[in-house]
């Protein structure tokens, strides 16, 4: 199971939605009007799962999505309103721009899109942007340098079709800005006095790392900012996991797994394994035998009698697997 899904079957039940904004176009087809909204979202975590998400993400490079992308049309004339297909998830809002943006695009060249309030008729229009597959593809470089950075997870990113600005997460850094309106790039100095080090084209960035002392200087200091928060993220999931397995042992107080005490069990245990394996690895020994405890008993189980959510097959633990 990948990690996308391991989202949706798990994670997605208890996730809060948070509107941002709507990327919409019109289409005008077979003698009829459409309006076409792409709705971007952020999802809010509880707190254990985000810890999930940070841990997951240092040590495997990924975390959970943390944006969501739904498309709705709306029929003009009749105002009736569908979903053509299933939300699309990404790693953070301006990479759910970017999906907005090419699902705008379609297999057109260029498409004339608004940028505003996060409602099915787009009332409270901001902002109007021409989008073309060049537009995308900078907004994608920009991105590309923001990895640069560090693991997307661990940053502190926003943008729009303008514009990309990003730093480690939590630090005082300076934000790196693409400017993609002009195809530039500017990369802070790492010094008190401020202001930029080194500014640039965004095509010319992978080059310029190799000549640039001072791009080197700041990517240096940035990614050691993202190490430390890695490290943070691994100790605060493994002792979130001890809370939390001691904790529910607790309020089970003996009694046997079912019902919904056994959907909670295969809920944490699912949990536990997608970011410690199937041995929970990193935890004391009384919380991996309680847990692994739990393990047995959910696998051991009829898949009919673990809920619809439970994780079926031989195996809860999710293959994190690019998609």
């Amino acid at each position: 199971m990948d990690l996308y899904k391991f989202f949706e079957t798990v994670i997605e039940p208890s996730v809060q939605r948070l509107g941002l904004f709507g990327v919409a176009h019109d289409v005008h087809f077979d003698g009829r009007n459409f309006v076409v909204v792409h709705k971007v979202s952020k999802n809010v975590f509880t707190e254990f799962d985000g810890k999930l998400s940070r841990y997951l993400a240092a040590v495997h490079g990924r975390g959970l999505p943390t944006a969501t992308v739904q498309t709705t049309i709306r029929d003009v004339s009749s105002g009736r309103s569908w979903s053509p297909y299933a939300a699309r998830h990404a790693n953070s809002v301006p990479h759910a721009l970017a999906v907005a943006g090419r699902l705008a695009l379609g297999s057109e060249k260029a498409a004339d899109v608004r940028v505003g309030a996060w409602t099915s008729d787009m009332a409270g229009t901001e902002q109007s942007f021409s989008v073309s597959e060049d537009t995308i593809d900078l907004l994608e470089r920009g991105l590309d340098v923001c990895r640069r950075i560090g693991t997307i997870d661990f940053l502190e990113i926003s943008g729009d079709f303008d514009r990309i600005m990003a730093r480690p997460m939590g630090s005082k850094m300076d934000m790196v800005v693409a400017d993609l309106s002009r195809g530039m790039l500017s990369i802070p100095t790492v010094s008190e006095m401020g202001g930029a080090a080194w500014q640039g084209p965004i095509y010319g960035f992978e080059k310029a790392i190799k000549q640039a002392p001072a791009i080197t200087a700041f990517l240096g200091r940035a990614r050691h900012a993202v190490a430390l928060a890695k490290e943070d993220a691994i100790h605060a999931f493994r002792e979130a996991a001890e809370e939390r397995i001691m904790s529910f042992n607790t309020a089970l107080a003996g009694r046997q797994l079912s019902g919904y005490r056994l959907q909670s069990a295969t809920d944490l245990v699912s949990r536990l394994q997608a970011g410690l394996g199937d041995t929970l690895l990193g935890l004391s020994e009384a919380a991996q035998m309680t847990a692994l405890d739990w393990a047995v008993q959910v696998r051991d189980l009829p898949a009919s009698m673990r809920g619809a959510k439970a994780i079926d097959g031989d195996t809860i633990r999710p293959r994190l697997v690019k998609k």
